[in-house]
């Protein structure tokens, strides 16, 4: 698909010179995947609760186009929307889920079973260790490593501001860093 300038896609829908269809295709197209990506992070252990809020974040997305505000980006907005459809699941459930990183261990052929065994002891570490993080802490992490988002652009999805944001993330690095620093390669 051809990739538009979504800020003026966005502009267009605002003045009403583009319709609700067209808007909501390009958000299908560019940025469905990546979002329903973000919602399994906030229940790793259950993919129809992933799925359900899916639905109900393309919904949300659909009903609250008119609110967008063309200052931010357009995936800070569709990201926050996504966040807060999240929490507001979290809310409502009676066990509440952990974020988790995802498995970025490549298992390679013709590893000897020493090199498997520290490897799944490795991935068993980060899991846990990622998993004692706050959730806040989880989600910045999660939003800087894995989804590459700078410190200002997860200020905006999460609502917390851009220094408060460093702090957390620096907190949650130092906490990583001593439950992981055994495993440091020599």
């Amino acid at each position: 698909m051809k990739r538009v300038n979504e800020k003026a896609l966005m502009l267009r829908f605002l003045s009403g010179l583009a319709d609700r269809e067209e808007v909501m295709k390009y958000i299908w197209d560019n940025f469905s995947k990546g979002i329903l990506f973000y919602i399994s992070r906030f229940y790793p252990h259950d993919r129809m609760k992933s799925e359900d809020i899916f639905q109900d974040v393309m919904l949300k997305i659909y009903r609250s186009l008119d609110s967008y505000n063309p200052l931010f980006s357009l995936s800070t907005w569709l990201y926050t929307v996504t966040r807060n459809q999240c929490i507001d699941g979290i809310r409502g459930m009676e066990e509440e889920y952990a974020l988790q990183p995802d498995d970025v261990f490549v298992t390679g052929r013709g590893d000897s079973a020493e090199e498997s065994f520290f490897r799944d002891e490795l991935r068993s570490e980060v899991d846990s260790a990622f998993k004692s993080l706050q959730l806040r802490e989880q989600e910045v992490v999660y939003l800087k490593f894995f989804e590459g988002r700078s410190f200002r652009q997860i200020a905006e999805i999460t609502g917390i501001n851009h220094s408060t944001v460093k702090q957390v993330y620096r907190r949650a690095e130092r906490i990583l860093y001593e439950r992981l620093k055994d495993y440091e390669k020599d």
